[in-house]
């Protein structure tokens, strides 16, 4: 978000660590960084860019620098309506920039596995189940 853009390498940094975790959710599709990168810096429409990447949520965030301070959000919002799936923020010192982006990524990964898993077990706990001969009692 810094109009002189001097943070893009930190940011960039924080995406592609962002994308190596959440690819170990296995809960989760992510798109590569090629496809996902075309849109950075661009306001088109988040229909638009969920259904190019044809995918039905989008992690958007953005990263903020005042002095040494650096905070960054996150942001998991759900294509069809534009929702808030989840959001959070993340406030901290400037030390150690590759410990920062691995350390959000990180936190990001666990928070969307957390989100997400458990909604998907309740899913297909409620799906019909085929019942084998053997179970029917007479």
């Amino acid at each position: 978000m810094s109009p002189l853009h001097d943070q893009d390498y930190f940011s960039d940094g924080i995406a592609e660590e962002l994308l190596n975790a959440l690819t170990r959710v296995r809960a989760l599709k992510v798109v590569g960084r090629t496809s996902s990168f075309a849109f950075k810096g661009k306001s088109d429409d988040l229909r638009a860019i969920a259904a190019a990447l044809n995918t039905s949520a989008v992690l958007e965030g953005s990263v903020r620098k005042e002095g040494n301070h650096l905070r960054a959000t996150a942001q998991l919002i759900e294509a069809g309506d534009g929702t808030h799936l989840w959001s959070q923020t993340f406030d901290r010192e400037l030390a150690g920039t590759f410990a920062i982006q691995e350390e959000i990524a990180r936190a990001v990964a666990e928070a969307l596995r957390l989100e997400l898993v458990p909604s998907r077990r309740i899913a297909e706990a409620a799906a019909p189940r085929a019942i084998g001969p053997e179970a029917h009692v007479q």
